[in-house]
């Protein structure tokens, strides 16, 4: 068993807000639908591993709000859970990057994320913070109308303060993506968007089921390999709906611990680390995974004084 010791490289946060999405599209790396749970990941639980981070001096200030879809919340849980969230997270000084389809555009709902979202956009709010709005966009997501809509509204009254920067995720050669960039280039030209175009959609999760895309080995690792190589760069530290985190994203659930302890109470960063790291290298080895030799990998997770 490993000493107790926090974080050696720089690292985020990624919330998974819930499984739930009102899409289940072929490539999705989570497998979420509307079949998928409802269950929320309790407000109090990423507040609190925000201050528990933050005592660390690796820890980056920046949190991704990740699904299914987000958004949900407001039609599953409360009205007030994300305005909270934006509020209390800016208070911590964090950057917030909202992964969302942006289905909800066209909504009943739609006016009230949108008045939540300018929270985002808000220069006395957002202090020295920049944030990011994360909107797919592809053939699969069947949601051309709610991303035009929402190029419609971030162009209009209450965006524009620069605070909130939009990005539109797609793959190369898509048939919807050309079509998005052309309409916002003629009826939004001043608008800020930046488009980030994937090579490929990797076969994983659903796109495994549906025979898409290409395959990579070990593909969760692979997420943190360029991380742990390039020691400039950031890890992930996930937390999920049913109350478990991992290191990077781990959507098959082996990788994950509890974070609640015996007691019922969630675990400091001190006791939880070391447990992610155990079950990490625990799962690397048994994986076969030859990404990064184990003596690397522990060199790069560990501080030396505890290996």
């Amino acid at each position: 068993m490993l000493k107790e010791y926090s974080p050696y490289l720089n690292f985020y946060m990624n919330a998974y807000i819930t499984y739930y999405c009102n899409r289940a599209c072929k490539h999705c790396l989570t497998c979420s639908s509307p079949k998928s749970s409802k269950e929320i990941l309790p407000l109090e639980d990423i507040l609190f591993y925000v201050k528990e981070f933050r005592k660390n001096t690796g820890f980056v200030n920046h949190i991704v709000l990740n699904g299914g879809e987000p958004t949900s919340a407001y039609y599953h849980n409360s009205h007030s859970y994300m305005p909270t969230l934006y509020t209390e997270l800016l208070k911590n000084k964090c950057n917030i990057e909202l992964h969302s389809n942006a289905v909800w555009a066209m909504s009943k709902k739609a006016d009230i994320i949108w008045q939540d979202l300018k929270i985002l956009d808000n220069l006395e709010k957002c202090g020295i913070c920049e944030n990011l709005l994360d909107l797919s966009s592809d053939q699969y997501h069947n949601n051309e109308n709610g991303i035009k809509e929402s190029l419609k509204i971030l162009s209009g009254p209450g965006f524009g303060n620069r605070k909130l920067w939009t990005k539109i995720l797609s793959f190369n050669n898509d048939p919807i993506i050309n079509r998005i960039k052309d309409y916002q280039i003629k009826k939004y030209p001043s608008l800020r968007i930046d488009y980030s175009i994937f090579n490929d959609i990797v076969k994983t999760g659903r796109a495994k089921e549906n025979n898409i895309g290409i395959d990579i080995p070990f593909f969760e690792y692979c997420t943190e390999y360029n991380s742990f190589v390039n020691i400039w760069s950031e890890f992930i530290i996930s937390l999920y709906p049913d109350r478990t985190a991992s290191i990077g994203c781990d959507h098959s659930g082996k990788r994950r611990v509890s974070y609640i302890s015996c007691d019922g109470k969630l675990k400091p960063l001190e006791q939880l680390y070391p447990e992610l790291v155990n079950k990490y290298i625990s799962c690397y080895q048994s994986d076969g995974c030859d990404l990064l030799s184990v003596n690397l990998l522990k060199q790069t997770l560990i501080p030396k004084h505890a290996r």
